[in-house]
């Protein structure tokens, strides 16, 4: 099983911590955007354009943006799973709709405040409370005929 997460930024650290969990629990292969590798094109916005003057199409046509794109959306041709982890942004709601849309399983998993959420979401296969995270993690191991 290959496994994308999708998340925003600001859960950097809990992106990192399911992708270990992932790995811990079986074979899966993890793409994780918030990992430091060779592979990865992390930067941030500000320290590329000015925030200000440029506007999205002249950003889109930079180097570095179609590069980190690149590597993202190799991790999304190869995953048969994604895990959006919430809350999270554009970006990561697009991925899930690209899974989704090319036959993928998508999962939803984070906190479920009153008022915040998609009712998209019922295009998930399952969505998930982070108390469910073992749980999550069972289900996945059986889908891969490993649990």
């Amino acid at each position: 099983m290959k496994v994308y997460t999708a998340s925003s930024w600001r859960n950097e650290v809990l992106v990192r911590d399911l992708a270990r969990m992932l790995r811990r629990a079986g074979d899966q292969e993890v793409y994780c955007f918030a990992e430091h590798s060779d592979q990865q094109v992390q930067f941030n916005w500000p320290d590329v354009v000015d925030m200000d003057k440029t506007d999205g199409i002249q950003t889109l046509e930079l180097d570095i943006s179609k590069r980190a794109f690149q590597v993202d959306f190799n991790g999304l041709e190869r995953c048969n799973v994604l895990i959006l982890v919430n809350p999270a942004g554009r970006d990561s709601h697009f991925e899930a709709g690209y899974v989704r849309g090319k036959g993928g399983q998508v999962f939803i998993i984070g906190d479920w405040p009153k008022g915040e959420y998609s009712n998209m979401y019922h295009l998930a296969h399952k969505l998930y409370r982070w108390e469910q995270i073992g749980e999550m993690i069972r289900y996945l191991k059986e889908l891969d005929g490993k649990g």
